[in-house]
């Protein structure tokens, strides 16, 4: 078996330098939803180099990582000041600072700050208070927008609920205040659920972080490059390695089909919640989504899924 590993480990590799599509180098320049191998070819390069925090990481990702809150602030303060004479006032010069944050990048993985927190919080597990303080300080007192995307177009929010490698609630939430989209999608056209229902082992933590992403907002029937959703993989990893191992996760999608179903038009077709003032379809005034000014994109994620039924009124 490891034999057969091995070669198709090598035919993938092979393929993903090799065949068709562009190149890694005009790949990295765009940050379009990559297929086939051309996505393949992507997903080799991110895993075959490594963020290296002691030779990548500079004196703020530092304190970040760390949760020296009083240093990151210094350090806020300072890009503020520097930036204030060619700003209007005050605010604007905070916002063009919390804006130069959210650009900044680490490693060769071009990390974003909310992701060195939880790049944090993994090496320095004892300082997990001042880590968070540093996060919810970033998104609610600095305004730095929480939507940053690495080398995968993978945002800081779908790390910490993918449980590759861990499950960071605490973070995820401050994330989700901050209006992180629960629903990005990677490179690979990728939502955090389509990871988290392929996990083989360490099925408390896939319950848990299925439950999450539901329950804020996920929806498991959007489709990857590959057309596959969530439900789709689960379906797919419970038939390999048994419904007896999965028989939990299944409830958790189950119990919100539920929930969804029993609130009907009162809930968003698309994220399941109601906290907002819902808008109706232009084409069937049936289906309601969430305002699109809030930053959330229900009515363009459903599309796909609601158009096959969406008939004039």
């Amino acid at each position: 078996m490891d034999a057969v590993r091995q070669k198709m480990t090598a035919y993938e590799k092979n393929i993903s330098q090799h065949g068709e599509g562009r190149s890694i180098e005009e790949l990295l320049k765009t940050d379009e939803i990559l297929k086939g191998v051309e996505a393949q070819r992507l997903r080799t390069q991110c895993t075959s180099i490594t963020l290296i925090p002691e030779e990548h990481f500079d004196e703020l990702a530092m304190s970040i990582s760390t949760g020296d809150l009083a240093a990151v602030q210094a350090d806020f303060e300072q890009r503020v000041k520097r930036l204030a004479a060619d700003a209007a006032d005050d605010a604007a010069a905070r916002k063009r600072a919390a804006q130069e944050i959210a650009a900044l990048t680490w490693g060769p993985t071009r990390v974003r700050v909310y992701n060195v927190v939880g790049l944090g919080i993994l090496l320095f597990p004892g300082a997990l208070a001042q880590q968070l303080a540093v996060a919810r300080w970033l998104s609610a007192d600095a305004h730095v927008p929480p939507d940053g995307r690495d080398l995968s177009g993978t945002t800081a929010l779908f790390h910490s609920i993918s449980t590759h490698p861990a499950f960071q609630p605490a973070l995820a939430q401050i994330l989700h205040a901050a209006g992180a989209d629960v629903n990005a999608r990677n490179r690979y056209g990728a939502t955090a659920a389509h990871e988290i229902c392929m996990i083989a082992d360490a099925l408390q933590a896939a319950e848990g972080a299925l439950r999450w992403f539901v329950t804020h907002g996920g929806n498991v029937d959007v489709r990857d490059s590959d057309r596959c959703t969530p439900r789709a993989v689960l379906g797919m990893t419970t038939a390999l390695m048994g419904a007896s191992d999965r028989a939990r996760m299944l409830k958790v999608l189950d119990d919100e089909d539920a929930r969804r179903a029993g609130r009907g038009a009162l809930c968003c077709a698309f994220c399941g919640r109601e906290d907002k003032k819902l808008l109706r379809c232009g084409r069937c005034r049936k289906a309601g989504y969430c305002e699109p000014s809030e930053g959330r994109q229900c009515q363009k994620g459903d599309w796909p899924r609601h158009k096959a039924g969406c008939t004039a009124k």
